[in-house]
């Protein structure tokens, strides 16, 4: 496999392009990104699963083998009401890895406590495929 990119490479040119004007003009926020918009639609990313959350999870649920996520790297940031959780995680389905990647959760703290807000994750497959059924 090739190695990954340094992490966050894209994403700090990114924001950096966002944050610092071109033109060396000061502007508000939302100026800076109103400037940064086109009319073209952004690409949408490829979904593994279809569906609802809860559909996501009631596939799970009806896997008929066991199935285990770990977790790594734990990372909390919270300031006042909101907060993230960013993490690295595996899944394996019985004794084989099928994807590892890292997760984040953004919360915001309601009168009834921490609510989740948002869950993204990267995916990285498998690239050997699960021994067949009944072989070990």
């Amino acid at each position: 496999m090739p190695p990954d990119p340094a992490p966050g490479a894209d994403v700090a040119g990114a924001v950096a392009g966002t944050l610092a004007p071109a033109d060396g003009q000061s502007r508000t926020a939302k100026e800076r990104i109103v400037a940064r918009r086109t009319d073209k639609p952004l690409p949408r990313p490829n979904k593994i699963s279809g569906g609802s959350p809860r559909e996501f999870i009631e596939d799970i649920a009806r896997s008929p083998g066991p199935l285990e996520e770990t977790f790594d790297n734990v990372r909390i940031d919270a300031d006042a009401d909101v907060a993230q959780v960013w993490f690295d995680y595996r899944f394996k389905a019985g004794n084989c890895r099928e994807n590892r990647g890292k997760e984040a959760w953004h919360l915001v703290r309601t009168d009834d406590g921490w609510k989740t807000a948002s869950v993204i994750w990267s995916m990285k497959l498998n690239p050997e495929p699960p021994p067949p059924a009944g072989t070990k």
